[in-house]
């Protein structure tokens, strides 16, 4: 595999362990029947055990010396193509076809790994699953729970449409340059759809609002929302003297449900 010098500006941590390239692979778990979305190949470490594993291979790369070096070594497979871009730009519902969800793997630049998640969760309903290559402390906070340190924001809305594992964790020294921090390899499956959710804005808006202030008591954070209704107690199942952090996801789309009602009867 050829190597390049990283780009700091890109977030570059090139993996170059193939033991472990091998076992992402592996949880991945490739069909031939499957459309691949690879977000930051580099170099191609992961995009060699994919070509050939599955029916389509996309992989979408924003530094160019990577995408001419992966051209070069795949302009002859029919079945990978290489897009010189950036993910956040690309519009996942143009890549289904056959009405065939896609797969999306991919060691990815830390920085921006929430808004990849966000844009990954937004266009759920074309994607099957995600697996991730990313910074341990993220894939806690993704896979947290309630009451838990590392449960917020993240926590909640990933969790309200995935069914979210992580699997292992990742040393530096399996990269180039080393980060500074841990990673983890973790695993997102779309499995769960919320019909009961009467406004996703404004599940959103409670979600993001509600953590904001997370040592504050819902009633608190409810009134700065919302400063225009009244939270009366009986209007509420949920206990509003708890913290953000207490809630499950269930208890945020009850909220929700809830909050949708008040403000839609006060507009009569």
């Amino acid at each position: 595999m050829q190597r390049i010098k990283p780009k700091k500006l890109l977030g570059q941590n090139f993996l170059h362990d193939k033991n472990i390239a091998r076992k992402i692979i592996s949880l991945f778990a490739p069909h031939q029947n499957d459309r691949i979305l690879e977000i930051g190949p580099g170099t191609g470490m992961l995009t060699g055990l994919l070509a050939g594993k599955c029916d389509y291979l996309i992989s979408i790369e924003k530094d160019i010396r990577a995408v001419e070096i992966l051209r070069k070594q795949y302009e002859s497979n029919e079945r990978v193509t290489i897009i010189h871009g950036d993910i956040l730009d690309l519009p996942i519902a143009d890549l289904i076809v056959d009405q065939r969800k896609i797969r999306i793997i991919g060691n990815i630049p830390y920085y921006i790994t929430s808004p990849i998640l966000f844009h990954c969760i937004d266009q759920r309903q074309y994607v099957s699953d995600v697996m991730m290559l990313m910074q341990l402390e993220v894939a806690r906070r993704i896979t947290a729970q309630p009451s838990m340190p590392d449960y917020g924001i993240l926590s909640v809305l990933t969790q309200t449409w995935a069914t979210a594992s992580l699997l292992f964790k990742v040393p530096a020294t399996v990269f180039y340059p080393r980060p500074s921090v841990e990673s983890a390899v973790i695993h997102l499956v779309f499995d769960r759809h919320r019909d009961d959710i009467p406004d996703e804005d404004l599940y959103r808006l409670i979600v993001r609002g509600t953590f904001g202030k997370r040592r504050k008591m819902l009633r608190t954070s409810l009134k700065s929302l919302f400063p225009d209704i009244a939270l009366h107690n009986e209007s509420f199942s949920l206990d509003l003297n708890k913290r953000p952090e207490e809630c499950t996801v269930n208890d945020f789309i009850q909220l929700t449900d809830e909050i949708f009602y008040v403000i839609d009867r006060e507009r009569e």
